[in-house]
């Protein structure tokens, strides 16, 4: 289980969340750059569910799945 500081990812989750709620396609470079960031606290399967919605450009369910992480960090996304 990873065992990073949630802290870390919440500002590229939050970045990643505005591209994908403007439906912008550079959420899914935005994904793959930062992957070996979040990897150190998102579990493998949460970093393969998003990168794989996003990959296909399912943007609802990556928010969700977004929304489904930042609840189990604790970590609010909202960007304030």
């Amino acid at each position: 289980r990873p065992s990073g500081d949630p802290a870390t990812v919440r500002e590229p989750l939050t970045k990643l969340k505005r591209l994908l709620e403007t439906d912008d396609g550079e959420a899914a470079d935005f994904i793959i750059d930062a992957k070996p960031h979040l990897a150190g606290v998102l579990t493998p399967t949460e970093i393969r569910t998003l990168s794989d919605r996003i990959g296909k450009f399912d943007f609802d369910a990556a928010l969700a799945c977004l929304s489904g992480i930042a609840s189990r960090l604790s970590i609010n996304l909202e960007g304030k």
